[in-house]
């Protein structure tokens, strides 16, 4: 049975949440009664991720992995997963669920009925429990979309949003940062999509040293000017 809908999920160091998150997503799946498929993308590990994604798939029929060493980034694993996902509708999650599948899936299936992509946003009309120095880089980095791309959206960067199939079959995606869901809505609204957002309870969960996100902001930040001028050049 070709699956209705496909979840994405990429992992990076996740052996210690990844089962727990396969636990969540598939008790909640189970509730909604529909076709599915779930794809984990273990984006060069090197923790047990791997270990764990493989016995989850042992047992489970409806789970897809994809695994490649070394790390690759966020992008490029996005782009792995949407290769062979079959689903008429993607859902897109990050591993920590930072965005539980109770607020997240039921949400997304019904709101996809009247857009093309729906977004689930940390701050419309919500508060999202998040440190201090991290909603730094993320107001940063909205402030940005904003200037450079025109970009409408409360928030780019959750991690969960969801998508028809022909979005995708429509687009060509080439960043393999983090910065490609900001290529996607980008590119998406050039094609007149209808983009919807959402407000979705955010928790942080990643165990994310200060020092790594100062890294990883200022790298996105960098892709951020890259995406704008790539874009320039094909206009």
């Amino acid at each position: 049975m070709t699956p209705k809908i496909s979840i994405v999920i990429a992992c990076f160091n996740e052996g210690k949440i990844i089962f727990c998150t396969y636990q969540k997503l598939l008790s909640e799946i189970k509730k909604i009664n529909v076709p599915f498929e779930i794809i984990f993308c273990n984006d060069g590990s090197t923790d047990n991720t791997l270990e764990v994604l493989n016995r989850i798939k042992e047992n489970d029929k409806n789970i897809k992995v994809i695994s490649y060493y070394p790390n690759r980034g966020a992008g490029f694993a996005f782009r792995q997963m949407y290769k062979i996902a079959r689903g008429d509708i993607l859902v897109h999650m990050d591993a920590d669920l930072a965005m539980e599948p109770e607020d997240t899936v039921s949400a997304f299936l019904e709101e996809i009925k009247e857009a093309d992509i729906v977004i689930g946003s940390r701050y419309l009309e919500i508060k999202a429990d998040y440190p201090l120095y991290r909603l730094v880089f993320s107001r940063l980095n909205l402030w940005l979309n904003k200037v450079l791309f025109d970009c409408p959206f409360k928030d780019i960067n959750s991690g969960f949003y969801a998508l028809h199939r022909e979005v995708l079959n429509k687009i060509e995606l080439i960043c393999s940062g983090f910065e490609i869901s900001l290529e996607l809505f980008v590119k998406a609204k050039m094609y007149n999509f209808k983009i919807k957002e959402i407000p979705i309870k955010f928790t942080h969960q990643t165990e994310f040293k200060q020092a790594n996100v100062l890294k990883q902001g200022l790298k996105t930040i960098i892709d951020i000017f890259k995406l704008r001028v790539n874009l320039r050049k094909r206009q």
